[in-house]
């Protein structure tokens, strides 16, 4: 019983600190800032050339935790494809 309460704390406290520290991500990279403008998410996706469908899916699964904002990545989608 002991140990199922320390291992559920301890997930808490994993997952406290990781939303902590993407909630701080575009501070310390602001190299995120980036995909909030259409235009370089465009040029971003088509680098991949014939693979940039699948990079452009991995794109908006990674824009779900982290604080990446998805409305310019969903528009550049639709204009793109």
């Amino acid at each position: 019983m002991f140990m199922k309460f320390r291992y559920h704390v301890l997930v808490n406290v994993i997952v406290v600190v990781l939303f902590i520290t993407l909630s701080f991500a575009p501070f310390f990279s602001p190299e995120l800032k980036k995909f909030s403008s259409p235009e370089y998410t465009r040029t971003f996706i088509l680098s991949y050339g014939k693979y940039a469908a699948i990079a452009y899916v991995m794109l908006v699964a990674a824009s779900v935790p982290l604080p990446v904002p998805s409305t310019p990545l969903v528009l550049t989608g639709g204009y793109v494809f």
